[in-house]
């Protein structure tokens, strides 16, 4: 028969933004045998803000863009030179989440997304705890055998991407609720070699959590830091 025990667990989710500048180095002039290029930047240019605006523009230049032969690649103009400096922007849709009160007869689960932006590169999204899920100096067991299932002890986390270290589901709300154990050293939860569109590229994460008759009732919780690094 079992343990009506029921427990209240909150997750909290920090974040941190890293982001590597690899193999790229800029500058305006550039020069070889063949020849020599100035950085131009035409009359005005530069970044505007007020209290109803921002603003980056340029005016006045010549031959503004990008251009290129055999021997040459240029880039003309306070805009194209801009736009060759790396970026990464990363979001999360919430920065707490709940998963409920939980009994022995079914699985609690709750999602948010991540979402990352790059302009001239790649990126890899990973996750680090900082401790299992706890109510000291109890706390629920790590997730095993790739699914969180009704009546065991298990916590852990999926991703609506492939090929990461932190298994894949893609249809989170339901069974079966695949999930991985989270650990203190990072875990990839989603990556591009690419640069991403420019609304982002978005992943689902997905939380599972489920007791046992002998799960010690309580208030569980724990703090997981997501890290997005640009690859440039």
């Amino acid at each position: 028969m079992s343990n009506p025990a029921r427990l209240a667990l909150s997750l909290l989710i920090l974040t941190c933004l890293l982001a590597s500048f690899q193999g790229l180095a800029l500058a305006f002039p550039s020069s070889s045998t063949n020849f020599k290029l100035e950085g131009e930047f035409g009359i005005f240019g530069g970044a505007k803000t007020s209290t109803n605006y921002r603003l980056t523009d340029t005016g006045g230049g010549f031959a503004p863009g990008f251009s290129d032969s055999t021997n040459y690649r240029a880039c003309s103009g306070f805009q194209c030179v801009g736009s060759l400096v790396p970026s990464i922007t990363f979001t999360l849709s919430a920065t707490t989440i709940n998963l409920g009160t939980l009994t022995t007869g079914a699985v609690n689960n709750a999602s948010h997304t991540a979402t990352v932006t790059t302009n001239l590169g790649g990126y890899s999204l990973t996750v680090v705890e900082d401790g299992n899920l706890r109510d000291s100096p109890d706390d629920v067991n790590d997730v095993s055998d790739g699914a969180v299932t009704a009546g065991a002890e298990e916590y852990g986390l999926a991703t609506s991407e492939s090929g990461q270290a932190i298994t894949q589901d893609t249809d989170c709300p339901n069974s079966p609720y695949s999930a991985s154990g989270l650990t203190t050293s990072p875990q990839t939860v989603a990556n591009a070699t690419d640069p991403t569109s420019s609304s982002g590229e978005t992943t689902t994460l997905c939380y599972a959590a489920s007791i046992s008759g002998l799960t010690a009732a309580g208030a569980y919780q724990q703090i997981l830091t997501y890290i997005a690094t640009g690859t440039f």
